[in-house]
């Protein structure tokens, strides 16, 4: 696994959430974006987390089930509930899904080659939910993921190993309140 923290981003889509996020400077990497001296200090609301509506990404929490907004907010529950999750991520392309098992300390995923996608549309305001969150997917593959990528100009993606993504959150969560 490399290290999550160095993932570059491109100047266009560290731009765009610069500007979006109100940033003081411009991210040169993923560690950099969620950083506390970036975003500052990271709290989560369990209930903004989980979409009113079904999603691509069903995550069951203890006995609780329901659909995250993004792959990434279902990667966030372990650490901020301190409970083991169950995520199903339908790929957006060919609906292959990808299952995940995660706690605070462990990840199991069930395609090792499966990626993460971390993008933001190129214009537009509102809610994160909207900007972010169409762009935030898991694929059973890097290629699958390319496909799909060059079929949404209208974002600014880059992929990442699932296994980085999840220890790029761990550290987010660390320096969280």
């Amino acid at each position: 696994m490399s290290n999550p923290n160095t993932y570059p981003l491109p100047h266009d889509l560290a731009e765009r959430l610069r500007e979006v996020f109100k940033l003081p400077w411009q991210p040169q990497t993923l560690g950099e974006l969620f950083s506390p001296s970036m975003m500052g200090p990271v709290s989560w609301d369990i209930e903004d987390l989980f979409a009113e509506a079904p999603t691509r990404h069903e995550v069951k929490m203890g006995t609780r089930r329901g659909y995250t907004h993004c792959a990434m907010d279902a990667l966030l529950l372990p650490f901020s509930q301190d409970q083991p999750i169950e995520l199903r991520s339908q790929s957006p392309p060919s609906g292959t899904v990808i299952l995940v098992r995660a706690s605070k300390d462990e990840l199991e995923v069930s395609h090792l080659e499966a990626v993460a996608s971390f993008g933001m549309a190129r214009e537009g305001t509102g809610a994160m939910q909207s900007l972010l969150c169409p762009f935030i997917n898991l694929f059973p593959s890097k290629e699958e993921y390319e496909e799909w990528a060059a079929g949404h100009q209208e974002a600014w993606t880059i992929a990442l190993p699932v296994r980085d993504a999840f220890a790029l959150l761990r550290e987010m969560a660390r320096q969280g309140p």
